[in-house]
């Protein structure tokens, strides 16, 4: 599917919503994991997209196998992206298969701390001013 300035912006407020998600984990205890989780999918989310825009940017193809990690650190290769972002997509993978499917998932066990996702966060934040800047760059932001 093609980039959409309205699926964009509706992403760019899934991160807002994930940082709130944060506070109200740490606010509440007893509904962390559940806070943890959304705020997780909603990372997720935004870095797959985000990475899936700078390749229709670039004129190749989207990824749509949850490989994004791979070509995130291509894309950075190329200088295509400034940072490589491959480590935290790798992260975010393996978080959302627990957040999804808990104990469920065929991996191994993940785990991860409200750390662990604010520094997702933190990455993901600075991989959308990236991606923004390209996206002006070609006049699909303004």
């Amino acid at each position: 599917m093609p980039y959409k300035k309205e699926d964009w912006l509706e992403l760019v407020l899934g991160l807002e919503n994930a940082q709130d998600l944060l506070l109200q984990a740490k606010e509440l205890p007893e509904k962390k994991s559940l806070f943890m989780s959304l705020a997780v999918l909603s990372l997720w989310s935004f870095g797959e997209y985000a990475i899936n825009v700078v390749l229709e940017l670039n004129g190749a193809s989207p990824e749509q196998n949850h490989r994004h990690s791979d070509r995130a650190a291509a894309l950075a290769l190329d200088g295509s992206l400034q940072s490589d972002y491959s480590y935290r997509l790798e992260q975010l993978e393996r978080y959302r298969l627990k957040a999804v499917h808990k104990g469920y998932s065929r991996g191994r066990s993940v785990h991860y701390s409200s750390q662990d996702v604010r520094n997702c966060l933190k990455d993901m934040l600075q991989l959308q001013t990236e991606v923004e800047a390209l996206l002006r760059a070609q006049g699909k932001l303004t």
